[in-house]
């Protein structure tokens, strides 16, 4: 029981790094998409 409540809050945490990563790395590519179009104009 206690090892299902542990992994549980394991497989939570893990999910929160990842959605952080996501938003961090879709942060950088629009930062570098902005770069461009502004290279553009």
């Amino acid at each position: 029981m206690v090892l299902d409540i542990v992994m549980d809050a394991q497989v939570q945490s893990l999910g929160h790094e990842m959605e952080k990563a996501a938003a961090i790395h879709s942060c950088s590519d629009s930062k570098e998409i902005r770069d461009k179009t502004a290279e553009l104009n």
